[in-house]
């Protein structure tokens, strides 16, 4: 069984072993990506702090939208960025540039175009 702080994540083996082989990844050089989708009150934010738990060497990064925010584009990604955006001129150029359109601090283009020209 997984713990999270001394709590047992009870029938959740299959999904910590998902979590796990993505931190195995990104341990060894290997970027993936997993989406944990569900109901209120079945367990992602416990299965979600296993993990953050068990990625203790990485920079781990969270936020949450806010309902009021629909409107904003980009609102929840500014959020989750901003204590790393000094690090920013370390992405390669596409990625760089886009974040950049999409924070309001470039050139008037779609951050939408910028991504495609760079495909």
């Amino acid at each position: 069984m997984a713990e999270v702080q001394g709590l047992e994540l009870l029938g959740r083996e299959h999904e910590v072993q998902a979590l796990d082989r993505l931190l195995e990844g990104a341990r060894t050089g290997r970027s993936g990506t997993l989406l944990v989708l569900g109901e209120p009150g079945l367990g992602k934010t416990a299965l979600l702090q296993r993990t953050v738990d068990s990625a203790a060497r990485f920079q781990n990064l969270r936020t949450a939208g806010t309902e009021g925010e629909i409107e904003l584009p980009f609102a929840a990604l500014q959020r989750l960025l901003a204590p790393i955006l000094g690090m920013v001129d370390r992405l390669p150029a596409p990625q760089r540039e886009a974040l950049t359109v999409a924070f309001g601090a470039g050139p008037a283009l779609s951050p939408n175009a910028t991504v495609r020209a760079s495909r």
